[in-house]
């Protein structure tokens, strides 16, 4: 993300241009919404996958599978999160709904492993 006011300019941009034509009447501005923020994730993928680099490039393998696995988590928490929140825009609350829900569930099954984890090591110091 070299240009970070240059960016949120147009997306500011893209917002009054979907107002301009909602307010004009044209009944595909959601269409001209939703490639604005295709194109915003886009960048936003790009600002993500420096993050991730720099995190990972200092931590040992053990430490660099916990970061992948808590960036995959929250990955996986803004896709769906976003999923939902474009299915709220264009009418459908209950698709948003079920979006959040499968979203939570596979939250619980990437994290699955380290509750195993955890539960190994209660469990040997139980015994």
């Amino acid at each position: 993300m070299s240009n970070p006011i240059g960016i949120a300019g147009i997306g500011v941009l893209i917002a009054f241009l979907c107002l301009i034509l909602r307010q004009a009447g044209f009944g595909a501005y959601r269409a001209v919404s939703l490639v604005g923020v295709v194109g915003m994730l886009a960048v936003a993928v790009t600002g993500i996958g420096s993050i991730v680099g720099e995190l990972l490039a200092p931590a040992g393998e053990k430490m660099g599978e916990l970061v992948t696995l808590v960036m995959r988590i929250i990955g996986v928490g803004y896709v769906f999160g976003i999923c939902a929140d474009i299915c709220r825009d264009v009418g459908e609350g209950s698709v948003a709904n079920a979006v959040l829900t499968v979203g939570r569930v596979e939250i619980l099954l990437l994290s699955l492993p380290a509750l195993r984890y955890v539960m190994e090591l209660v469990g040997g110091m139980v015994t």
